[in-house]
């Protein structure tokens, strides 16, 4: 099933605060890694919650504000940004957490295949570019491939 972001129907009702999948408990006695994703889209928020969900504990933000919020206090292992978000773009939000976090690996997940864009995200800092649309098998290549590059 990729995930495109595309808008043609809401998500099923969840809890708004934001956090967590449903499995907050530690597997094997190991800690869990934790995800913040960000996304303007409520659809694409709710899928990538659930395709992450198996392997990190999820903080979702509907805004590059928000994420930069979230990024100082839920000390993410990895980060999803897109890059078309209100309030704040993903290449804003890029910046202001790369220069605060600067070993924490953000992979740009986006609809945008332009060599600008591309260029532009990791001249943000970004550690990784997907385009939209992706395989949930590919996310979760490209995010164990940036956490084993940050060790």
């Amino acid at each position: 099933m990729p995930l495109d972001g595309s808008r043609s129907k809401q998500p099923p009702n969840e809890q708004p605060d934001g956090h967590g999948t449903g499995h907050p408990e530690a597997r094997d006695g190991v800690e869990r890694r934790r995800a913040l994703v960000a996304d303007e889209d409520p659809m694409m928020l709710w899928l990538l919650r659930r395709v992450l969900g198996d392997d990190f504990d999820v903080t979702v933000a509907e805004n590059g504000q928000r994420a930069v919020e979230l990024a100082a206090t839920c000390c993410p292992d990895v980060i999803v940004l897109d890059l078309t978000m209100p309030v704040m773009d993903g290449f804003a939000a890029c910046r202001l957490i790369r220069a605060a976090h600067p070993r924490v690996p953000i992979v740009i997940v986006s609809g945008h295949t332009d060599e600008d864009s591309v260029r532009s995200a990791f001249e943000a800092g970004a550690t990784d570019y997907l385009t939209k649309p992706f395989t949930p098998s590919q996310l979760r290549a490209r995010l164990r491939a940036s956490l084993l590059r940050a060790r």
